[in-house]
């Protein structure tokens, strides 16, 4: 009756052996498919069965001791882990160039990753600063052209303002960016349209007052190259600058330079 019991038990041994070697390779298949199609969502799920059955490792040691379930956790794990870093440093080198299209992808690859609180609070951190500095950069150099904007040459300004914008633009339409931002920041950058709206109105109408005072000075000669430079100005402002009280003074000063 011994012997039978042991042959009975030595029998379960040997099939619950090939049950968990069976399933090691399938785990080992699965997760090296789920790494090839960057599924990491699908990954993580297969980690967490490899790290639960580690366990069995001690049982089998003629089969596992090498090439068990925590040797197989430990590896899909470190390169999960790696990959994930990789993706950090890469959301925060977008962050730092001012790419936002990119930096709203990269975020994706981080999502179903192990990203740890510390890395997503800098980003979260590094993506404010950097809104808040390009709004903060882009009416700075809106105000700087105050006064000036119909005497000189400022189309490197107005290109680094329409850069910017659309830059800005981006990123408040990106869900996975706003979604990291603090309601300050995200309101400031849904209202930043109409405030560089108000402010290039604004400077935009001092200029044409002032080519107005000098037609009324006889300086028509400064008054065309005035109508001229804001001209360029409002054509390349098309598309950020939309205000219909310098649409009518332009087209009114214009005709009057024309007669």
């Amino acid at each position: 009756y011994a012997c039978f019991r042991t042959r009975q038990w030595r029998r379960k041994v040997q099939y619950w052996r090939r049950i968990f070697l069976d399933y090691y390779r399938t785990l080992d298949d699965t997760m090296k498919a789920y790494k090839v199609l960057v599924k990491n969502r699908g990954l993580i799920n297969q980690l967490i069965i490899a790290h639960a059955l580690s366990c069995v490792d001690r049982f089998y040691p003629d089969v596992f001791a090498v090439n068990g379930f925590e040797t197989l956790y430990r590896q899909y794990q470190g390169e999960l882990n790696k990959e994930c870093r990789i993706a950090y440093r890469t959301v925060l080198d977008y962050i730092l160039k001012g790419d936002y299209a990119n930096a709203d992808i990269a975020p994706s690859d981080i999502n179903d990753n192990p990203l740890n609180p510390r890395d997503k609070a800098q980003i979260q951190h590094d993506l404010q600063n950097s809104l808040n500095k390009l709004m903060n950069n882009t009416k700075s150099i809106a105000n700087w052209l105050d006064g000036k904007i119909e005497r000189e040459d400022n189309r490197s300004q107005i290109k680094e303002i329409t850069d910017n914008i659309d830059k800005i633009r981006i990123a408040r339409n990106k869900h996975s960016i706003m979604d990291l931002l603090d309601a300050d920041t995200q309101s400031n950058l849904r209202n930043f349209g109409k405030k560089i709206n108000e402010i290039l109105s604004g400077i935009i109408l001092k200029g044409l007052r002032c080519i107005e005072t000098f037609m009324g000075a006889g300086s028509f000669s400064e008054a065309e190259q005035g109508m001229e430079n804001l001209s360029r100005v409002q054509r390349e402002l098309a598309a950020y600058c939309t205000s219909q009280d310098v649409t009518d003074k332009s087209r009114e000063l214009r005709d009057r330079v024309n007669k």
